[in-house]
């Protein structure tokens, strides 16, 4: 997993799918439509709005194994679970068709980091996340966020 902020990193290290996969998401904005928004052949962007009411309890975290994601928070605050996923016992199997394997989080291995606009995080597969938390501070808002789906040589 890398965290940081748009400020600091320089995607073109990663490589140019990366590249302009970062190139959208800073142009995208709290009201950037909701849905799919194609970038290129290997990179698209899913936008999506929800209420952050799930508790914090990420029993279960999900892995991808052809496209590492890139989460971003265009408005609101998400809190994300991650953990290194090996040796976790997988839940649901590998589905190829969605790109998702989900598997059993051993609460003590896992860590929260929470998102804000101007900060993202990627994801690559032996990266086990789950987001849709709200902070233990106040009401719940509402979180509009983009994930880029980098496909992975």
């Amino acid at each position: 997993m890398i965290a940081d902020s748009f400020s600091t990193f320089d995607p073109a290290q990663l490589g140019e799918d990366f590249a302009a996969a970062f190139k959208a998401l800073k142009e995208m904005t709290a009201e950037t439509p909701v849905g799919r928004h194609d970038i290129s052949e290997n990179v698209y962007v899913n936008v999506m709005e929800y209420d952050a009411s799930a508790p914090w309890e990420p029993a279960e975290l999900e892995a991808h194994r052809i496209y590492a994601d890139i989460q971003v928070v265009l408005g609101g605050k998400e809190a994300v679970a991650w953990a290194y996923n090996e040796g976790m016992p997988v839940t649901r199997e590998y589905d190829a068709e969605n790109d998702v394997l989900f598997q059993k989080a051993d609460p003590a291995q896992v860590s929260k980091l929470e998102l804000v606009p101007g900060q993202f995080a990627i994801f690559f597969p032996q990266d086990g996340h789950y987001g849709k938390f709200a902070p233990a501070c106040g009401p719940v808002p509402a979180i509009r966020k983009a994930v880029a789906k980098v496909k992975l040589k």
